[in-house]
């Protein structure tokens, strides 16, 4: 996330805050009684995506296991873990723009 004055910049890095910070948001949540907006739209974005990628990106990084430990437990190389990772993060920092823009 780069932040330009009002402006945020959603990109991977800023799916990346948000996922690792997504426990202790979600107990934010709970606790004040007031929705994340945000953390709900990662909800919605998460579930659509195909395959093992809410699976993967679950265990990386709101669990914070190990891009080594986790390629070993599904039983793929550690180069396609970060791969998927990577284009994972760039697929839900691009719907975060798209929602973004349409609400300009």
């Amino acid at each position: 996330m780069v932040g330009r004055g009002d402006r945020v910049t959603y990109d991977a890095a800023y799916a990346e805050a948000l996922l690792r910070s997504y426990k202790e948001r979600r107990i934010k949540e709970q606790v004040l009684q007031k929705e994340d907006v945000e953390l709900r739209f990662l909800d919605r974005c998460l579930d659509c995506l195909e395959g093992d990628g809410k699976k993967l990106l679950t265990t990386l990084l709101i669990d914070g296991t190990s891009s080594r430990r986790c390629a070993q437990s599904i039983g793929l190389s550690r180069y396609y873990v970060e791969t998927e990772k990577k284009r994972l993060l760039d697929l839900i920092a691009s719907l975060f723009r798209e929602k973004n823009s349409s609400e300009a």
